[in-house]
């Protein structure tokens, strides 16, 4: 007696809904350019574990405000107005460790100024 093989579920990429997934995931609220600003200035604890998480901190929000559908007037204001390579000069620039991370953050922010 022969047995039946079991049905192969079908996993092919036409049967995802991604749609579903990036519109739910398009829907949650950012937080405020203020909020940022805040997480970014609250410790001055200048450790490389800090910088790292603030430097990470800033480039996730900063590229999130770039693809959202209406970016935030306070960021774009931030960015333009060089309050926030200010801000990037105050965290990064006073440890010779993170030197070359402000220089590329503020490459960042000024791209971020100008889009």
């Amino acid at each position: 007696m022969r047995g039946t093989a079991p049905a192969k579920e079908n996993l092919s990429s036409s049967n995802v809904d991604d749609s579903s997934t990036f519109s739910s995931a398009s829907k949650f609220s950012f937080p405020t350019p203020g909020d940022v600003v805040q997480l970014l200035t609250v410790s001055s604890n200048s450790s490389p574990m800090i910088l790292i998480v603030k430097k990470e901190l800033l480039i996730s929000y900063g590229y999130l405000q770039q693809i959202a559908e209406r970016r935030d007037m306070e960021w774009q204001q931030l960015a333009a107005g060089g309050r926030l390579e200010d801000l990037v000069n105050s965290i990064f620039g006073e440890e010779s460790y993170a030197l070359q991370d402000r220089d590329a953050l503020i490459g960042l922010v000024r791209v971020w100024a100008m889009s």
